[in-house]
């Protein structure tokens, strides 16, 4: 594939998610300031005067809506892009089987979390964000300990590889740097696309190795087991746990920032409580705001130590050299934009470009 091709496949990937959700955030806006979300909360009480009930219509509405404009986007930058560029190996039907599993999986996510604030919402008032924070740090931990056991065998087959050899080799490596694991997976990764992917899974006795088929078809032991060291890389120098913990930092923050900016547009507007319904997409405008803003700052902390794990990987195998043809066709087989725009590296990119993190592990060879 040409230059010009492949930069044209990142800025579709790109802008268009970022033009969806621009989208959104204006309709979101448009329906509180022309008072659309107060009819919507009228229309929800006349179906039902239980508080929960009609918080969770009026949640369906919105989420409806959401889904309207994100159907079309998702098919094009999902089925079509993917099929136009030759890396989808999906059919149009289980695609949209995968798309009503994730909306599914989504659903059951979010509803408890929704409740949750909303209850909170009603109870605590002014500090409302502060137990509303601490429930989506144990909720999200929950999640990863119970998806690699619950959620990700909804979407792909694992099975215990059959390489004996390539398993011994990553359980070696595992005692040697003294690293429990449950067990060493692959996964049908070419059902759905060309592209490889591999890392852990989990925490505690959920956590595995996982590595794609097209991985095990397409790089050689030695490239396999440097993929596997940069995962290995990131447990061992705590980065899950260190993303976690700051990530809790900036959602506390942000959740807190966003109480005091809604209390303010919360008289502007004239709504009656914080847990007036028609109210509440005022916050989720706030909040996707400050996503949008503190996402650098997280890209930044991640595009580090995506070099921290790069470096442990190079200091933990024999054959170094591997590393690089791992990156080198890793790039070529994802069609990885080799050399981004440095200020869309910069807000939206959480690895280094591949061009970096292969001139890196050349410089360590030196």
């Amino acid at each position: 594939m040409d230059t010009r091709d492949l930069k044209k496949y990142h800025r579709l990937k790109l802008l268009l998610p970022l033009g969806e959700s621009f989208f959104f955030l204006i309709v979101m806006i448009l329906l509180v300031h022309f008072g659309i979300s107060a009819y919507f909360e009228a229309c929800v009480k006349d179906l039902s005067q239980n508080i929960i009930i009609s918080f969770l219509l009026f949640v369906f509405i919105f989420g409806f809506v959401g889904y309207l404009v994100d159907f079309p986007v998702s098919y094009y930058l999902e089925f079509v892009i993917e099929k136009k560029y030759n890396l989808s190996n999906q059919n149009f039907k289980n695609w949209l089987i995968d798309k009503f599993k994730s909306i599914l999986v989504i659903i059951l996510i979010t509803i408890p979390i929704l409740l949750v604030f909303y209850l909170v919402l009603l109870e605590f008032g002014k500090l409302w964000w502060l137990p509303v924070g601490i429930f989506i740090f144990l909720f999200s931990t929950l999640l990863v300990r119970i998806a690699p056991i619950f959620i990700f065998p909804l979407f792909h087959k694992f099975v215990p590889i059959e390489n004996s050899e390539l398993k011994d080799n990553l359980k070696l490596l595992c005692r040697k740097y003294n690293f429990d694991v449950e067990g060493v997976f692959q996964f049908d990764m070419s059902k759905r696309t060309k592209k490889v992917n591999a890392g852990f899974a989990g925490i505690g006795k959920s956590r595995r190795i996982i590595l794609s088929d097209n991985l095990l078809e397409n790089f050689n032991k030695d490239e396999i087991i440097s993929i596997f060291a940069h995962e290995l890389g990131h447990y061992k120098l705590k980065h899950l746990w260190k993303i976690t913990l700051f990530g809790f930092i900036i959602i506390l923050l942000g959740l807190w920032l966003a109480s005091i900016v809604y209390d303010y547009l919360i008289t502007s507007y004239g709504f009656k409580s914080s847990a007036q319904l028609a109210a509440l997409p005022l916050l989720g405008i706030i909040l996707y705001l400050y996503g949008f803003l503190t996402l650098p700052i997280n890209n930044f902390i991640s595009r580090k130590y995506e070099f921290e794990a790069d470096q442990f990987a190079l200091s933990a195998i024999e054959n170094k050299s591997q590393f690089v043809s791992a990156l080198k066709k890793l790039a070529e087989i994802n069609l990885a934009d080799l050399d981004p725009n440095p200020i869309i590296e910069f807000l939206f990119y959480d690895h280094p470009s591949l061009s970096k993190r292969i001139a890196f592990a050349e410089k360590f060879l030196k």
